[in-house]
């Protein structure tokens, strides 16, 4: 609690001073006297974010991620609310965070993507590309029948998307949900090997 008061206490007047001046120089100025009051508590609070993920990075990285979410936080801080000002920098900071995180995942969904593309359009891969799809449909078609709806689902759930999988019911499968969720790990594992193959 105290350090939620020494950060109020410190930041608060240069917030306010930002949010009070016209000029964009008088501005700049106060913001970089604001961030630099703030890097410690936006330092912490990013540090225990990414530890909580199991992500690593250099001080200059968080560093430059800290003036980020202290910009976020700034654009969305409205003095006239009755919220703390560190509850305000904390809360807004964890949203950037959550945000960040999701754009860094879709530039890595475009990435894969782009590289996936890139080795479908190679004639030998294309090749080897059908040849994994072969011994996908002929370990298919030698399972018993009511494994087929397991086998499909597990393929789904690897590649496709939650709307694409088939939900466990008693009605879709003949077993228990004990004997389906090992089936389809199982099942898992034996695509994978398929497709490394």
């Amino acid at each position: 609690m105290s350090s939620d008061n020494d950060f109020s206490k410190k930041l608060l007047p240069k917030i306010n001073a930002i949010c009070e001046q016209g000029d964009n120089i008088l501005r700049d100025i106060a913001k970089e006297d604001a961030f630099k009051e703030a890097v410690p508590f936006l330092d912490q609070w990013i540090k225990t974010h990414l530890q909580k993920r199991g992500v690593f990075m250099t001080d200059q990285e968080r560093l430059s991620i800290c003036w980020d979410a202290f910009e976020f936080c700034l654009h969305h801080y409205h003095n006239d609310r009755t919220i703390s000002l560190a509850n305000h920098f904390y809360k807004y900071t964890y949203f950037f965070i959550l945000s960040w995180f999701t754009d860094q995942k879709k530039e890595e969904e475009k990435i894969d993507a782009g590289t996936n593309l890139a080795m479908i359009n190679d004639e030998s891969n294309l090749e080897e590309c059908y040849e994994h799809i072969d011994g996908l449909k002929k370990f298919r078609d030698s399972l018993p029948k009511e494994y087929v709806p397991v086998f499909e689902d597990a393929l789904m759930s690897m590649f496709g998307h939650n709307r694409d999988k088939t939900p466990y019911t008693r009605k879709n499968y003949p077993y228990g949900y004990y004997k389906y969720c090992e089936s389809k790990k199982l099942l898992k594992i034996i695509i994978d090997f398929i497709i490394r193959e």
